[in-house]
């Protein structure tokens, strides 16, 4: 089998970067769907897996990407399961079995390689009555205060420019929309544990967009966190809430932007992501 995609920590940083992980999934569902190669496609899936976790140990705020990849597995297993129900054939049954033990494997090798605890690195705690997050009980602050804290990086003001806020250099300013993307992924996580209702998180997901850090206002990093998270782990399709583009006579402005976040918000209460990604990674 030919090398399917470059798998150098470089490349996966681009990748992350830009947020652009179309070719890896591409990929990887091609590998799933090439049972025609037998075992060369699982090795190939085995060695992909391995490549990410140990790019992950080098970067360890791109924990985000391993979530990314296993909904993708997950929303693989969805549509070859559907598949299979409707054309039930010998080649898709065994494609649905495939997809079934590999999503398994897929857990067991991040589990086995990863060196870090994910949840303990990034996990945050939001307070609906403070509108406010929180690191393992420490001080409650407002959420782009939790993740620069954390991560250690220097901002300054630039008073020649609007938006006048600056990370010291690129370096920082990926870094603090991975880790802000991992960090929200884990807190969201832990915040549907508590049963809210649409409204409770769509006040959530306003204490990541709306700039809580005044000197971030306009920045635009913050809303970019929240959709990215919204569109490459939760295929949430964001613009199909836009009140001002989509054709839906059902949605309502979350004032004064221009989507509905508590219809995002219920959307995201309907997959019942508090039992999905990292289950028991790194512990």
């Amino acid at each position: 089998m030919e090398k399917t995609i470059d798998l150098s920590h470089e490349t996966l940083y681009q990748i992350t970067e830009t947020y652009q992980v179309a070719e890896l999934a591409e990929t990887i569902e091609n590998l799933v769907r090439a049972l025609v190669n037998g075992p060369e496609a699982s090795e190939e899936l085995e060695k992909i897996t391995e490549a990410l976790v140990s790019f992950v140990n080098d970067n360890h705020e791109c924990f985000w990407l391993l979530v990314a990849v296993d909904q993708l597995l997950g929303k693989l297993y969805s549509d070859i399961e559907a598949e299979s129900y409707e054309n039930e054939t010998e080649e898709n049954t065994a494609l649905f079995e495939f997809i079934d033990e590999f999503n398994s494997r897929y857990s067991e090798i991040v589990g086995e390689k990863i060196a870090f605890s994910p949840e303990q690195e990034f996990g945050i705690t939001f307070n609906c009555e403070d509108n406010t997050w929180s690191r393992n009980g420490g001080e409650e602050k407002t959420f782009p205060e939790i993740i620069i804290e954390h991560a250690g990086l220097k901002w300054s003001l630039n008073e020649e420019y609007s938006p006048a806020f600056d990370f010291e250099d690129e370096r920082a300013l990926k870094k603090y929309k991975h880790s802000a993307i991992s960090s929200l992924w884990l807190g969201l996580r832990d915040f549907a544990r508590t049963w809210p209702d649409e409204e409770d998180m769509a006040t959530c997901l306003f204490t990541v967009f709306d700039d809580a850090l005044v000197e971030m206002s306009g920045t635009g990093y913050n809303w970019e966190i929240v959709e990215t998270l919204l569109e490459k782990i939760l295929y949430i399709s964001v613009s199909e809430y836009n009140t001002e583009e989509s054709d839906r006579e059902d949605l309502n402005a979350y004032e004064p932007y221009v989507y509905d976040v508590e219809k995002i918000a219920q959307e995201i209460l309907d997959k019942d992501i508090f039992d999905l990604a990292p289950y028991r990674w790194g512990e």
